[in-house]
């Protein structure tokens, strides 16, 4: 590795080098055991794509690979290293997210099994990011990823809440109005009499959100657009960090891709 590298894991840092190889070396070496509170990852996909990127001014052109020699186990074995020092760094209440596709999910779900323990699989998460049709012939329209969520033992989890639309509250039962504010009625549930939910207060509450996560892809016109082809959407990350993190917590990733989870991070004091 040379040089030991330098860098304040206690403030915002950007780390430029190789993670981790298939031999278990990489700046990864140099992060403490049990020091970062939660790691999002979105890896390549195993697509046996290339990806190329105008950049900038428009005249610049930028590629990146995931193509893979071998099968998917060559893939697997390249992911290998970099799971176990993911798993030495978190720390015992922290919690890792590994973003994928149907490419590799269900050997990265035994891989996640293996490195962290199948009874600390929390959830698979379904990002369902709605494109446009694409009317296969012989198989149904692949519209969404796949988001392992481990922790590597008894994880903070904040969950996270959606507010309610109007036009959903007043979908329910039909509203009505008293001097305190537009209400519906809502059962009390195991004998208990019906009661009077206020709109405001059902919006404030919010609802708890599944494994199903329903978030656009980024359009070509949007202004999160950088350029970066598997950008994924801020929203779909802040959602991940608030889950899994407080302000003030250490968040890495090690795949930093277009950015999003630096932005993301910054943007909530992580």
């Amino acid at each position: 590795m040379g040089q030991k590298l330098k860098f304040d894991l206690e403030k915002n840092s950007i780390v430029c080098g190789d993670c981790c190889n298939e031999e278990g070396e990489g700046w990864l070496n140099f992060i403490p055991d049990n020091s970062v509170d939660l790691i999002y990852i979105d890896p390549p996909f195993f697509s046996n794509k290339n990806y190329e990127i105008v950049w900038g001014n428009g005249f610049e052109v930028r590629s990146f690979g995931d193509r893979w020699k071998g099968k998917v186990e060559h893939y697997i074995e390249w992911m290998r290293p970099k799971l176990r020092e993911a798993k030495r760094i978190l720390r015992n209440t922290g919690s890792i997210f590994l973003h994928c596709d149907w490419h590799a999910s269900h050997r990265l779900r035994y891989l996640m099994d293996e490195v962290f323990s199948e009874k600390n699989f929390r959830n698979e998460i379904i990002w369902h990011y709605g494109e446009r049709m694409m009317g296969r012939s012989n198989f149904f329209d692949r519209k969404h990823d796949n988001i392992l969520f481990y922790s590597k033992w008894k994880n903070k989890f904040y969950g996270y809440k959606e507010k309610y639309s109007l036009d959903e509250i007043r979908s329910w039962r039909g509203t009505k109005f008293d001097k305190n504010g537009e209400y519906t009625l809502r059962d009390g549930g195991k004998g208990k009499p019906r009661y009077k939910a206020y709109i405001k207060d059902i919006q404030k509450k919010g609802r708890a959100v599944s494994d199903v996560w329903d978030i656009k892809i980024l359009g070509s016109a949007s202004k999160e657009r950088i350029g970066y082809k598997t950008q994924k959407p801020e929203k779909l990350i802040n959602r991940i960090v608030k889950c899994a993190s407080k302000q003030g917590d250490l968040i890495l990733d090690f795949f930093g891709g277009g950015g999003t989870t630096a932005k993301v991070c910054s943007d909530l004091n992580r």
